[in-house]
């Protein structure tokens, strides 16, 4: 499994949503975020460690099955952030879910996709809210300080691999 990055594990049933998911995220974070699809929780399961940072997406029709897999994901890691996608609206499912160990809550719906971005981005901007909280800088300044650091360690990956 790559550690660099994010890992985004995208479980669904339905095979086309899982492409366009993959692909609109793929698109929109690029290297940034690894993307991994399974089309059972069986699968995913096996991949997740105590090590690496997630960020799962599970999305079943039975609402009993995705409660269990949030559950056996946080008996792994429990810093794993697993966000639950549904068509279900129902407030009692969604609070299952929630005590369940879901950090989110997505309805399928046409904003799905906007949702599930904008969840993922402030998942991946953490380090820079904290850093901001921490020192108390200015939210540009973490974000300046954050692309010059980035660029200082591209250059000097780029100096090792080249040959002179």
């Amino acid at each position: 499994m790559n550690d660099q990055g994010m890992n985004v594990f995208i479980v669904d049933e339905n095979q086309q949503m899982d492409i366009e998911l993959k692909q609109t995220l793929a698109k929109r974070f690029g290297k940034s975020v690894n993307i991994f699809t399974f089309h059972t929780e069986e699968n995913c399961l096996k991949k997740v460690d105590e090590n690496t940072r997630f960020v799962i997406l599970v999305s079943f029709k039975k609402p009993d099955r995705k409660d269990e897999m949030v559950k056996s994901i946080k008996l792994i890691n429990p810093k794993t952030e697993v966000i639950i996608l549904s068509y279900n609206d129902n407030i009692e499912k969604v609070i299952e879910s929630f005590r369940a160990g879901a950090a989110d809550y997505i309805i399928k719906d046409s904003n799905v996709k906007r949702n599930v971005i904008a969840d993922i981005y402030w998942k991946i901007s953490e380090p820079l809210r904290k850093m901001g909280r921490e020192f108390g800088l200015p939210k540009y300044t973490g974000i300046f300080i954050a692309t010059v650091v980035s660029m200082a360690v591209i250059v000097l990956i780029v100096l090792k691999v080249i040959p002179r």
